[in-house]
């Protein structure tokens, strides 16, 4: 396994990208279904509505859509169903102001 693919090479590619940040001026990205970190200059536009259809099957949670940033742009990724995790909540993703940038939490399960 490939340092880059593990969570402390994630989180060094992450301290790389932040340490740069003041000298570049240019909107950090860093991003992977794993919660790696997105921090941006450009605030997420508002979240859409979607219409949640039946699950497809008994005890699937709904997991909401969610604004992501990829290429320099804010990208729209739908709502799916998740299977439940006995024991768990599942907290959703968020966008929180950090200064002047915005950091993309991602959404969990919570014991």
């Amino acid at each position: 396994m490939k340092i880059s693919q593990t969570k402390w090479g994630r989180g060094l590619a992450a301290l790389a990208l932040s340490a740069t940040l003041p000298m570049t001026g240019c909107a950090a990205e860093y991003y992977d279904d794993g919660g790696g970190l997105v921090e941006v200059d450009n605030e997420p536009p508002p979240p859409r509505v979607e219409v949640v259809p039946a699950a497809p099957y008994h005890g699937a949670v709904w997991v909401g859509g969610r604004w992501l940033y990829r290429g320099g742009r804010h990208e729209w990724f739908a709502g799916r169903h998740a299977r439940h995790r006995r024991g768990y909540v599942y907290a959703p993703h968020r966008w929180l102001r950090s200064g002047n940038r915005w950091r993309y939490e991602p959404g969990r399960w919570h014991r």
